[in-house]
């Protein structure tokens, strides 16, 4: 029988992991929004934690993030610059025992799905039904 913070055989993510990474994308998203303020990359773009994903152990957590303008790559790496002043907060606000090392990364299923309307609105242009 599997512990109740690992994942089972089919790789899904445990009650507990779930729980934990809803409440630090909590935490996260309150605190990017007030450090956007004083960062001047951050400043000029609008950032949204899509997703956190917390390790079986919950000592590491991957946070995905979405934007609506500026250049994913000076994002990226200014939010992993501020990784452990961000993890100072969720110190702060969550009772846990590992505080998790935090990594963001670019959520690209956004782009994904733009591309896929995209396709799809071509063949509905060009006499071709998708229904």
């Amino acid at each position: 029988m599997p512990s109740s913070n690992r994942r089972t055989k089919n790789n899904v993510p445990s009650q507990r992991q779930l729980r934990v990474g809803e409440e630090i994308k909590k935490v996260v998203s309150s605190c990017l929004y007030k450090v956007a303020q004083h960062n001047a990359i951050l400043q000029q773009s609008i950032i949204s934690v899509s997703m956190v994903r917390v390790t079986p152990d919950l000592k590491d957590a991957t946070i995905f993030y979405t934007f609506f303008s500026g250049k994913e790559p000076s994002i990226t790496g200014e939010l992993n610059t501020m990784a452990p002043q961000i993890r100072q907060v969720i110190a702060k606000e969550m009772r846990l025992k590992y505080i998790p090392n935090i990594v963001f990364v670019y959520d690209k299923q956004i782009d994904k799905a733009s591309k896929i309307e995209k396709l799809i609105q071509s063949l509905d242009d060009g006499g071709i039904k998708t229904e």
